[in-house]
Order: C-alpha cells, then sequence, then structure tokens
C-alpha cells in the first residue's frame, strides 16, 4: 500500500504552492500543527483541528459535548457609556460590570428561551439609576433582595417580587440595586419571559426595583 505524506516545514506554502483549484496543507515544523490555507494562495492559513494540540476554537458550536475536567474562563466587559445593547456572541455567560455613575440604560435582547444568562456587576454607585428594558412585550419574574440599612440588625434584607406585567429593572442609590457590589443576573428562560435575579448592596429602606413601563 503506498504511503501519502503531508509536507512538512516552517514557512507558510500559499504564496508560491496555491492554484486556483487546490488548497496547500502542510505540517507547520514550528508547532507541529496541521494548516491549510483555504484561499488556495496567499498567506491568510487556518489549523485543523486534531486531538492534542491546544488551539482556539472560535464560533463552533458543540452539540451533546463530553467534556472531562474543563476549565472555562471568560473576562468580563467593562461598560463606562450610557447605553447597552446587549449581543450574546458578545455578553452571554459573561459578567457585565457598569461603571457609569451618571447611570445608563441596557437593552435584554428579545426573550425566546434560548437559556442565555446576562450577568451584572454595578462596579461604580449611580444615583441615576441602571435601567434594565426587555424589548417588546417581554416580562421578568423574579426576586430582589436587597439589605436595609436602616434596620438596626446588620442582617436585615427586604424581599422584592416582581408583580404581573413587570417588565423593567431600575437599580439605583435608592433601592440599593444600583450600588457598588450589587450584582444582576437576567435568564432567557422562555418566549417572552425573562427570570430575574438581583442581590443589593443595601439602602436605608429600599425601594422596590421592578416596575411596569
Amino acid at each position: 500500500m503506498a504511503i501519502r505524506s503531508v509536507r512538512r516545514q516552517a514557512t507558510n506554502p500559499g504564496a508560491v504552492s496555491g492554484t486556483s483549484t487546490a488548497s496547500p496543507i502542510y505540517v507547520d515544523s514550528d508547532d507541529n500543527i496541521l494548516k491549510i490555507i483555504p484561499a488556495s494562495t496567499g498567506t491568510t492559513e487556518v489549523q485543523v483541528v486534531d486531538a492534542s494540540s491546544t488551539q482556539t476554537l472560535t464560533n463552533k458550536t458543540l452539540t451533546a459535548p463530553v467534556m472531562t475536567n474543563p476549565v472555562v474562563t471568560s473576562a468580563p466587559v467593562n461598560h463606562t457609556t450610557g447605553t447597552l445593547t446587549l449581543v450574546a456572541a458578545t455578553h452571554a455567560f459573561k459578567t457585565v460590570t457598569l461603571n457609569v455613575s451618571a447611570g445608563c440604560t441596557i437593552q435584554l435582547p428579545a426573550a425566546s428561551g434560548t437559556g442565555n444568562k446576562y450577568r451584572f456587576f454595578v462596579g461604580t454607585t449611580s444615583a441615576t439609576g441602571y435601567v434594565f428594558s426587555p424589548t417588546g412585550d417581554d416580562t421578568l419574574f423574579g426576586s430582589a433582595h436587597v439589605g436595609d440599612t436602616g434596620d438596626s440588625a446588620a442582617a436585615i434584607a427586604d424581599l422584592f417580587h416582581t408583580a404581573a406585567g413587570d417588565n423593567t429593572v431600575t437599580g439605583h442609590t435608592a433601592n440599593g440595586s444600583g450600588v457598588k457590589g450589587s450584582t444582576l443576573e437576567f435568564e432567557d428562560v422562555t418566549a417572552d419571559e425573562w427570570a430575574v435575579d438581583i442581590v443589593g448592596q443595601g439602602a436605608a429602606d429600599p425601594a422596590n426595583p421592578f416596575s411596569t413601563v
């Protein structure tokens, strides 16, 4: 049986050996990774995924993967401007740190049951408020636990639940949910419905952060 070999070399062969009907493929002798030149010619190459090399996968959908001891990392997203429109590819399953003392409006995507979660950490206290607005007729279901600094006992917290039709969260100093250290999480659970969980850092006799707009 004939043995077929893939060329091994240190330099990209695309500029010299590619044609309009063939794409060069080679083993990079610098890192021992199989690579291909998809455009046939030029210097743009991609790695062929293998079983053992350390590689970065981008925009890949894994269906029913089995992962052994996975290490999942996701750097927080720092937000510092007056508006934020959430995009799943950029913000889902990441922590967005809110650093806007003047407050800002955060637009949630339309809920459709994706299971995507959006988590927020208040990095800068806002007296005017961080306003979370769902899209269209989406509504919120969940609770807010807010420390009540007006009570003598340090462990006292006020609990607020969403009411029918609530579609907006406003976090500011008056209800503790806009105080530095507060966290807010929104999960796209089904069409037109968001699950929400808030832990407010605290305020004196905090107000309800949920409302219908």
